[in-house]
């Protein structure tokens, strides 16, 4: 008996996947399937394309004899239960949402451990391919109808919840009966990497263009669409949302009208770069592109999801109302007489809305006032002739944050006006609210800008950190935020107030220029004329500054007192952001600085409620409450808690700033100095490198705060272990501090000593003993006898003299250092261990006290095992070994 035949299709049985063992685990290598194969109940025709996202085939549906696309999803990690739950989730919802303009999902399933799924067959053309077959450029009109076709599309997956977060001329096809759809929506997280390359493949009724790396589909930690068409939240810069479509729907249409893409950039970083500054190109000459149309584009590509249209379906309805109104009044010319009112009436609304737009562009030009290329043309010109090393460095990175301020204003002053007059979403007392905080931001930032141009070595120290510290103009237009500003003052009120805003603007200047005095001279004239005027809001500001100025100077009971003050006319008088920057300021004072650690958490639970009432959308606020908590932790030994706190800061900061911030590179290097006194050096050496590399790439390897990293990481190598490495940053922070600051500044001091300290254990020996002696001079001369680092420096140098057989040398130090303490009351523990280290040096040379050698000794301390003081000690912890060994911290 012959066997009975087998179907064609049954002789063609599918692939198996293989699981191979890579660095990182199983990951799932597949061989794909042929034609013939199934998957699911589909028997798989042809393979169509491949790209990052997976593979596409043509397939039967033999249940429904339909032919349909089919996609095998790509995701690398074998058994990923949890990836192929939420590819299920999407694409049911897809397959929910019914639309002319989306391509149709019919069914998601599994294949030897993918996922599967079904979509609508198109016969057609993408709109990259579509674009291109033209011989000469297509007309706008045609562009546009196409492209608000798919913006239909886009509305319509929005209305149920789903955000595409990948929209691109790909992803858009045309179809052979002229019906433009959106295909690929909510799958672009599946997996798979920018690196992997896209073929070109074709049936001949589908086809898979080849696509570059800024075409490409980018996933991995959050990171996720396309390069070139990324919204700035997608860099890292906010949430995605519908928003975030808008913005690539709007960079897609200005590609297809203008022929290049509207952010210049050939990688991923220099698009970035552009996206984030706002920085717009030039439309190219004789496109015909209307002037209307170019301005709606440039809304829909708005830093700010806030400064775009509310959604899509407002922007296709403004992308409509254009031409439907030339239409309108062709029409009305057309019919004559009778309708010539109507006509007048529609062409009268016409201008009427180009005047309103226009005036709201002007109020949004005034910017130019403040900052234009003359003056960054003096900026750069002050900063460089300041002929410090950093200079160049430091204007090459002062611009761009301030570029990309003025351009957030100008979007935000242009929305203020938009909103109050055109969309009417607003009312006065709102739009009065936004534009008075406007006016304060730019207030801000013409301080700045006058420092700069004014810029001394001070100045161009503090330039990138204080650029890049300028607030986000944004914040006021955001509805939380101003549900927490007061009402603006009286209008006759408005321009001595003003001025007033300005000079505290500018005293804050000073205080980060390091100009102390002269800061208090201009805020305090200013606190006068506010408190002639009365208004409460500015006099509370002009306060909460002089406390900061207070607090720079050292004077840490003055700046509590006026701190309170004004934080109390800030609460009465409802200003909840400057409650909230006094009651942080106060529990740092407080509680850090005048050592209250207790009161200084009770101001930070008044900073946390004053947050809640002001509006705080970028966390930042609160980020700078939780630093200050962190050093209040610090400060009373508890450096797990500042750990906790400290780490809360930098996730809050990385996310809102990004990871490459100069504000980013303070808090890491905080981390690292916290993590070294917890003894986790490995982790301390992780910090403080990436603050260095931070540091170095944003205001230049030469600059102080590259010292400070340095310092830091010098610190870490020594609990490693490793003083050749920890000498030799030593040395380079050293020659940083030397040049920039001078031989005598305090922080030339700290890394001498330090310097000194590593290359002894190193094995230099006593040829380190002026490098020691000098960095005490240095330290006493500018901090005086009161600073307990010199007590400790003196303690240290008398242990070190003892080490080098001086012990009448030594007994100098430690007796003086002995007396220091006491006067200023040391931790016990310190005074005894000082104490021990006496007695030493004085039983090794009798001669240097008259009373015996064991002088040094207090009764009940004789005979007691003791341990040697460890280095830099200036604050008690536990030990076991009858001293109280001295906790490590900085000098």
């Amino acid at each position: 008996m012959t066997e009975q035949p087998q179907s064609v299709l049954d002789t063609l049985a599918p692939t198996s996947a293989e699981t191979q063992t890579g660095d990182d685990g199983p990951v799932r290598r597949y061989r794909e399937p042929e034609p013939g194969a199934k998957i699911g109940r589909y028997v798989v025709l042809a393979r169509l394309g491949a790209g990052a996202m997976g593979v596409v085939f043509s397939a039967y549906d033999p249940e429904l004899d339909r032919r349909i696309a089919l996609k095998l999803v790509r995701h690398r990690r074998a058994g990923s239960n949890l990836e192929r739950k939420r590819l299920h989730k999407e694409a049911q919802a897809l397959a929910r949402l019914s639309h002319p303009n989306v391509v149709g999902v019919y069914d998601v399933g599994e294949y030897e451990g993918q996922v599967f799924v079904g979509m609508e067959f198109v016969r057609g053309s993408t709109l990259t391919r579509w674009l291109a077959n033209e011989e000469t450029v297509r007309p706008w009109r045609q562009v546009l109808e196409v492209l608000v076709a798919a913006g239909h599309g886009l509305a319509a997956a929005h209305e149920q919840g789903l955000v595409h977060r990948d929209f691109k001329p790909d992803n858009v096809m045309i179809g052979d009966d002229g019906r433009v759809r959106v295909m690929d929506f909510g799958l672009v997280r599946a997996g798979g990497s920018a690196a992997e390359g896209v073929e070109l493949e074709s049936d001949g009724d589908i086809s898979v263009p080849q696509t570059s790396l800024l075409e490409a589909t980018v996933n991995g930690d959050g990171f996720v669409g396309t390069p070139a068409y990324m919204a700035p939240e997608q860099l890292g810069h906010g949430e995605l949302g519908p928003c975030t479509d808008q913005f690539a729907f709007f960079v897609v249409l200005y590609e297809a009208l203008y022929g290049q893409r509207p952010f210049a950039g050939q990688c991923v970083n220099s698009i970035a770069f552009s996206v984030l500054r706002g920085q717009l190109r030039d439309p190219p000459a004789r496109r015909g592109v209307p002037r209307w149309l170019h301005r709606v584009i440039e809304r829909g590509l708005a830093l700010s999801p806030g400064n775009r249209f509310v959604d899509m379906a407002h922007a296709l309805e403004t992308l409509g109302a254009e031409p439907a109104r030339r239409r309108r009044n062709r029409a009305a010319l057309a019919v004559g007489a009778v309708l010539a009112l109507t006509g007048a009436l529609v062409g009268h609304d016409h201008w009427e809305q180009s005047t309103k737009q226009a005036a709201c562009e002007r109020a949004g030009a005034a910017i130019d006032d403040t900052w234009s290329d003359g003056t960054r043309d003096r900026v750069r010109a002050a900063l460089l002739a300041t002929r410090t090393p950093y200079a160049a460095t430091t204007a090459a990175n002062v611009a761009p944050w301030i570029d990309l301020r003025s351009q957030q204003w100008r979007a935000s002053r242009t929305s203020v006006c938009e909103n109050a007059t055109i969309r009417e979403r607003w009312s006065p007392e709102t739009r009065d609210k936004a534009a008075w905080c406007l006016e304060e931001q730019r207030a801000s930032m013409s301080a700045l800008i006058e420092a700069l141009v004014e810029a001394d070595e001070r100045v161009v120290q503090v330039a990138v950190h204080s650029a890049a510290k300028l607030e986000s103009p944004e914040l006021c237009i955001d509805d939380g935020v101003l549900a927490g500003l007061p009402a603006p003052p009286e209008p006759d009120l408005r321009p001595t107030i003003a001025t007033v805003r300005k000079d505290v603007s500018k005293a804050a200047a000073l205080r980060q220029a390091g100009h102390v005095d002269e800061g208090l001279r201009v805020v305090r004239n200013a606190r006068q004329v506010a408190e002639s005027v009365g208004w409460e809001p500015v006099i509370a500001s002009a306060m909460a500054e002089e406390a900061s100025l207070l607090l720079s100077a050292g004077d840490f009971a003055r700046s509590e007192s006026v701190g309170r003050r004004a934080y109390l006319r800030a609460f009465r008088s409802s200003s909840w952001g400057t409650a909230a920057e006094a009651a942080t300021a106060l529990a740092f004072t407080v509680g850090y600085s005048a050592r209250q650690p207790e009161q200084g958490l009770l101001w930070a639970d008044h900073a946390a409620a004053a947050i809640h009432h002001s509006g705080d959308p970028t966390r930042l606020r609160e980020a700078t409450r939780l630093s200050s908590i962190g050093a209040i932790r610090n400060a009373r030994g508890d450096d797990e808690g500042a750990a906790v706190a400290t780490t809360r800061v930098l996730e809050i900061i990385e996310d809102v700033l990004g990871p490459a911030h100069p504000n980013t590179a303070i808090v890491l290097n905080n981390l690292g100095a916290i993590h070294r006194s917890l003894g986790s050096f490995e982790q301390a050496k992780g910090y403080a490198s990436r603050a260095v590399e931070i540091w170095e790439q944003t205001v230049g390897p030469q600059h102080p705060s590259t010292a400070i990293g340095l310092h830091t990481l010098g610190r870490a190598a020594v609990g490693l272990g490793d003083d050749a490495r920890a000498a030799s940053l030593f040395r380079r922070a050293l020659e940083i501090r030397e040049a920039v600051l001078g031989p005598t500044h305090p922080l030339v001091g700290d890394t001498l000593y330090q310097l000194a300290d590593s290359r002894r254990r190193a094995g230099a020996g006593a040829s380190v003993r002026e490098s020691y002696e000098r960095a005490l001079e240095i330290r006493t001369e500018a901090r005086g006898d009161q600073d307990p680092t010199v007590h400790v420096m003196l303690a240290e140098l008398g242990e070190r003299e003892l080490e080098w057989g001086r012990p009448a040398v030594a007994a100098g130090h430690l007796r003086r250092a002995l007396e220091l303490m006491t006067r200023n009351e040391a931790p016990v523990d310190v005074v005894a261990s000082t104490r021990f280290l006496l007695a030493r040096a004085q039983w090794a040379a009798p001669e240097t006290t008259g009373a015996g050698r064991s002088e040094a000794l207090q009764p009940g301390e004789r005979g007691k095992k003791c341990c040697a003081p460890t280095t830099t000690t200036t604050r008690p912890c536990p030990s076991n070994d009858g001293c109280g060994r001295g906790k490590d911290s900085e000098l």
